[in-house]
């Protein structure tokens, strides 16, 4: 949360997409430094006043995390 709010307050505008609850096994801190990478690659690439969206996903025994962005994407 505290990488969400710092993203939030450096312009961002981040919607977290609640699914149902999961439990991962990765430590906190690894789980937030990759969140803030993906955000800190928005606002470089977007912009800081980029919208974010955030959501979850479980299938087939696994957690598929996404972070979506309202920029131009990469071309193929």
């Amino acid at each position: 949360a505290v990488t969400i709010e710092r993203h939030r307050e450096l312009g961002l505008a981040i919607q977290v997409e609640t699914g149902s609850p999961v439990t991962v096994a990765i430590d906190a801190e690894t789980l937030s430094s990759v969140v803030s990478l993906l955000l800190d690659n928005v606002r470089q690439h977007v912009g800081p006043k980029a919208t974010v969206r955030i959501s979850w996903a479980v299938a087939d025994g696994r957690v598929r995390l996404s972070v979506a962005d309202d920029g131009p994407g990469i071309s193929s």
